[in-house]
């Protein structure tokens, strides 16, 4: 795979297949339409949210211990959460502009608040809402796979897609947890003898899990697009980033901090009238090309890494 992609430039490996994503998004619209309606519906749809849970969590408290401004900024930021939000999925799911589980405050139309009452409830809502985003994320990435390669998009792939796409939400999930638990007890431990040590090591574990993700960023792609088991897409997601450092790493970092950069920007000049349309539109288009840039590459890369195979077993025959 290297000695292949050894003489093209690291600008052409990076820009090549965006453009080339780009450019199919633009060819084929409807691949705009899972994020943009989900994202309407986060933005003037009806909000779930927790400020009944906050409700009782606060009433366990001494009232000495926490002052009545902190209080009551915690009731507010509860009373604007949206559990709704997790039917997108960070970076696996469909990309929306509304994401995060606080709602937009400003809205053109006026919006339903249906409250959430009980910890058992709040959960058990959760996952189903989890659930139904690894639903979308098949239904997304399903839609983008069939536009760029129709003989491997079809229909009797999903409930295969549906099961490896949970099984890999769940394998990250507890790794994550594996990592986070110790973390988190250890910066504890720290932070008797030191604050500022504990920070040092909530950094260095922070830092640590998105590297780990970032080696995962392909797995969906080798789910979805090559038909591949769970730990097969993982492991191969792994090998790919091992092999083309580089290239890989920069292409997954501009597909997250574009979405990073387009939500920040969003926040800082929403007004709440009807051009948030316009925002919502282009956030789809710019993260669906970036995101279909990912799976050319992957494409690519696994096309290379197949020549290169055959190269060497034939000189192996020779």
């Amino acid at each position: 795979m290297d000695r292949n992609t050894q003489e093209v430039p690291l600008r052409q490996r990076i820009l090549s297949p965006l453009a080339a994503g780009f450019e199919l998004v633009t060819g084929r619209w409807w691949l705009l339409l899972l994020p943009v309606a989900l994202d309407l519906f986060l933005w003037l749809g009806p909000r779930l949210n927790i400020a009944p849970l906050w409700q009782q969590l606060i009433a366990l408290l001494p009232e000495a211990t926490v002052p009545a401004e902190t209080l009551a900024q915690l009731m507010e930021a509860a009373s604007a959460t949206n559990l709704f939000a997790l039917l997108s999925l960070p970076y696996l799911g469909v990309p929306v502009l509304m994401s995060g589980v606080f709602a937009p405050p400003l809205t053109p139309l006026e919006t339903t608040s249906w409250p959430i009452e009980g910890d058992l409830a709040t959960f058990g809502i959760g996952i189903l809402l989890l659930g139904g985003g690894v639903l979308l994320a098949v239904a997304y990435h399903y839609l983008i796979v069939r536009a760029l390669a129709p003989e491997a998009g079809g229909l009797r792939r999903l409930p295969q897609l549906t099961a490896r796409l949970f099984g890999l939400v769940g394998f990250v999930t507890i790794a994550l947890l594996i990592i986070y638990i110790p973390l988190t007890l250890f910066a504890g431990l720290v932070g008797l003898l030191s604050p500022a040590f504990s920070m040092i090591v909530l950094t260095m574990g922070i830092a640590l899990m998105l590297w780990y993700l970032l080696f995962l960023g392909f797995s969906v792609h080798g789910i979805v697009l090559a038909g591949l088991p769970v730990f097969t897409a993982i492991r191969l997601s792994i090998s790919l980033i091992q092999r083309q450092m580089l290239p890989a790493l920069w292409l997954l970092l501009i597909v997250f901090g574009g979405r990073f950069l387009l939500g920040w920007v969003w926040h800082a000049v929403d007004l709440g009238n009807w051009l948030t349309l316009v925002s919502i539109v282009g956030h789809a288009f710019v993260v669906t090309g970036l995101m279909t840039g990912t799976y050319i590459f992957y494409g690519r890369a696994l096309g290379a890494a197949a020549q290169e195979s055959g190269i060497v077993k034939r000189s192996r025959a020779a």
